[in-house]
């Protein structure tokens, strides 16, 4: 009867520290106040708060880096009539680039509010993926930036044969651009793979 007793208790006993663990995961749920799924509500809405803010920004900037090349690139070949043709376009573009600047930092900052949300490890992997892709997108600013700002007060003043020299003198420029462009296409399409394969705002 002892034994029996005992094996009773013993079964009683698991029981009890079975629903103790129960308890105490539960609690961390309640006490994380995120629910035992995460917060992956928040992380869609941020993550697509930030998607949205990042893709109209970038229409904005492909625009702009289009125009630049196109007139930067026929420059470099000595052919400076597109700009000369419209002096102040490199101001205005300079303007753009540095406007463009302070939007992408509100944007990695959007992405970075993902990273204090509990649960949520494949949404905190594509916002850290997008901010490294959004640093170097800021870098690449700018250096574009750099240039058209040295080039756009010669534009302004019609001296076309410095212009000229200017643009000779740039190529170092011109290749750090041309890197950073890569780059940046390269680490955005790893980023929206992590979003892809991870079905990420899909639920």
């Amino acid at each position: 009867m002892g034994s029996s007793n005992r094996f009773v208790g013993e079964k009683e006993g698991c029981e009890m520290r079975r629903i103790a663990v129960v308890v105490a995961a539960l609690m961390v749920c309640v006490m994380a106040v995120v629910g035992c799924g995460g917060q992956t509500k928040e992380a869609k809405e941020y993550m697509t708060k930030a998607d949205n803010a990042f893709e109209n920004l970038d229409k904005v900037l492909s625009e702009t880096s289009k125009k630049s090349n196109d007139l930067l690139t026929k420059a470099f070949t000595g052919d400076i009539s597109g700009i000369q043709s419209n002096p102040k376009m490199l101001e205005e573009m300079s303007a753009t680039l540095d406007n463009a600047i302070k939007e992408l930092e509100k944007v990695s900052s959007d992405y970075a509010k993902i990273r204090d949300l509990k649960g949520v490890e494949d949404y905190v992997e594509y916002a850290n993926a997008m901010i490294n892709a959004i640093k170097v997108e800021i870098e690449l600013v700018k250096a574009g930036q750099q240039l058209i700002a040295k080039l756009a007060p010669i534009a302004a003043a019609g001296d076309w044969v410095k212009f000229a020299e200017t643009i000779k003198q740039s190529a170092a420029e011109a290749t750090k651009i041309t890197e950073l462009t890569t780059k940046v296409d390269k680490l955005l399409k790893d980023a929206r793979e992590i979003k892809s394969e991870k079905k990420l705002g899909e639920s």
